[in-house]
């Protein structure tokens, strides 16, 4: 990954109560990852699985690789690669990703998405656990847009990571990019 100088990141989802009929369906996913920026985009059934529900473990991990690669040759060495978990940490799909060592080894930025303060605290320590836990560049999801909790997050979280949402205006855009380039 380094070859190319593409950064993965990692969205999580650990709540599927946001969930509507229009963003479970792929069609809607890929619309909503193109109006959102995306140059390119790769569904999992795109490679010819339409479900990773109850694949094994092994499958699971070479689709992740199969759509990783894709991706990088696509963006060349400036870009971006952005890879969507959704289905939350807590399904045994998404674990044998996350618990992969390879994947770790690929993975340079996280950000972890999240409904309230329970899936934020039990998600972020599962993700340190893993070894992510220098990789975690920011907390969002619906727990972010959220006035009141947001303005008591950093005490919660104990100020270890940056908490925004898409909506976020008190952090400018280069702000927020900081958190992955370093700049």
């Amino acid at each position: 990954m380094r070859d190319v100088g593409a950064v993965l990141v990692l969205f999580f989802l650990t709540d599927t109560s946001d969930i509507t009929p229009e963003s479970a369906d792929s069609l809607a996913d890929i619309g909503a990852m193109f109006d959102a920026g995306a140059s390119e985009v790769l569904d999992f059934a795109m490679l010819g699985e339409p479900v990773t529900i109850d694949l094994p473990r092994k499958r699971v991990v070479e689709v992740f690789h199969q759509v990783t690669n894709v991706l990088r040759s696509k963006v060349g060495k400036d870009g971006f690669v952005v890879i969507e978990l959704a289905d939350g940490i807590w399904y045994p799909e998404t674990r044998y990703v996350l618990e992969d060592e390879q994947v770790r080894a690929l993975v340079d930025h996280v950000v972890f998405a999240c409904h309230g303060v329970l899936d934020a605290e039990n998600g972020l320590a599962k993700l340190e656990r893993w070894g992510y836990g220098a990789k975690i560049r920011g907390v969002s999801g619906k727990l972010a847009s959220s006035g009141l909790l947001r303005s008591y997050l950093p005490d919660i979280l104990r100020s270890r990571y940056p908490v925004f949402d898409a909506l976020d205006y008190e952090t400018s855009p280069e702000g927020v990019a900081r958190l992955f380039t370093g700049e």
